[in-house]
């Protein structure tokens, strides 16, 4: 226990108190430990709500099995220190994978993954707000091939998504933003090449920028590529921003949640976290 040489060491100076004053005086003593003990514990308490409170915004997406319906995505979210009951968000009859949420400071939870079918892979995604969840609905990319398809909310509570399209031979990174309406045309993030670029992963540091990032092929190798969102376009940066973030945001919620048991394959998972240092959606196999 965390007070237990405390506990030892009352119990002896408690025996010496009796023993010399009687029990008047030792009851006085008693009650002022007990007042003091009822403190700690209200300090510890509201440590404890402010830590919930800092976990109300992790949000869990997965893909896993439901039986008769094949693979669907599914929702959960860390509140009032556990998981709420899994939604299940898509109903296809086709393969889905690869889930991605984030949230802003509005109440709205965005979740984005992959649908493929006979025709190719195509972008989903829904959208909760006060009247619950909306249908899920295709993203027009103009491409027959796309997949691991990022998405982060910035501080204007608009959702961008970055993902990996095949459009011609190599895979290649576009991007796109929520413009109120619908999802603006698809962007290439980087020149045209020939060689592979793939893995995007989207974040939020601590002073509101989106990072993009994602790994091309170079020199015998993949090396990763981070850019900056400075208002009208990407910058490259020599740093690996997104990393960076993502360091960060692992190293200060590992350990402070257990797995739920109703994620069969980590693998198949992301995690949400929003922290007033950053945020971005994580593989859960990384916790």
């Amino acid at each position: 226990m965390r007070y237990c040489g405390l506990n030892i060491l009352l119990s002896s100076f408690f025996h010496k108190i009796y023993s010399r004053h009687g029990s008047f005086l030792f009851c006085t003593i008693v009650l002022m430990c007990l007042i003091l003990n009822l403190l700690l514990s209200q300090v510890l308490h509201a440590q404890k709500a402010e830590s919930i409170k800092q976990e109300q915004d992790t949000k869990l997406v997965w893909s896993a099995k439901n039986y008769g319906q094949g693979e669907q995505i599914y929702y959960s979210s860390f509140t009032k220190n556990k998981w709420t009951t899994p939604v299940q968000l898509s109903h296809s009859a086709d393969l889905v994978f690869q889930p991605a949420s984030s949230s802003g400071t509005d109440g709205k939870v965005w979740v984005v993954w992959s649908r493929q079918d006979k025709n190719g892979s195509f972008i989903q995604f829904t959208v909760y707000s006060a009247s619950g969840w909306l249908q899920p609905r295709q993203i027009n990319t103009g491409i027959d091939n796309n997949k691991a398809v990022a998405i982060i909310v910035d501080h204007d509570n608009t959702p961008w998504i970055a993902w990996t399209a095949i459009d011609d031979i190599y895979p290649e990174i576009f991007w796109s933003r929520w413009n109120g309406q619908g999802w603006d045309l698809p962007v290439r993030a980087h020149d045209k090449n020939k060689v592979p670029d793939i893995q995007p992963a989207l974040a939020l540091d601590e002073s509101g920028n989106i990072n993009l990032s994602w790994q091309t092929y170079l020199d015998g190798k993949y090396v990763i590529v981070s850019q900056v969102w400075k208002g009208q376009q990407w910058q490259t940066v020599s740093n690996e921003s997104e990393k960076i973030i993502r360091k960060k945001l692992i190293r200060g919620y590992k350990g402070s949640f257990l797995v739920p048991d109703f994620v069969e394959d980590s693998r198949k998972a992301s995690l949400f976290i929003k922290r007033t240092d950053g945020a971005g959606s994580l593989p859960l196999s990384l916790f």
